[in-house]
């Protein structure tokens, strides 16, 4: 299936106040349905007890039309890997994630006007 790729990533911050490390995996699939659409799901398993899984999907609209790219059309490929030409990857997006981790430990803040 070319037009789809599967992420994986796994993560651990280590406690510095907190009482136990954070940890957890995060897994991740994004499908080219088409020239114009494509939909993205995640699922971020927590290895610490009490934090809740989370699970999301995304639905994108994209314009102008991704242009000779495999889409859900093409169906599956007998080729594991096909070759193309990489020369216009090279100024594509990556896949990043710039979030602060800030790290708590058990207490409340309440504030009211």
């Amino acid at each position: 299936m070319p037009w789809a790729k599967v992420n994986y990533t796994d993560y651990l911050w280590e406690k510095d106040q907190a009482s136990v490390d954070t940890e957890g995996k995060i897994y991740s699939l994004e499908m080219q349905l088409n020239p114009s659409i494509s939909i993205e799901g995640s699922f971020d398993e927590s290895g610490n007890t009490g934090v809740d899984d989370e699970s999301s999907i995304s639905l994108t609209y994209v314009y102008p039309p991704v242009e000779n790219g495999p889409t859900a059309k093409d169906g599956l490929s007998k080729i594991a890997f096909e070759k193309r030409d990489m020369s216009k990857e090279l100024s594509k997006k990556v896949r990043r994630n710039n979030k602060i981790v800030l790290e708590t430990q058990g207490t409340i803040i309440v504030t009211s006007k």
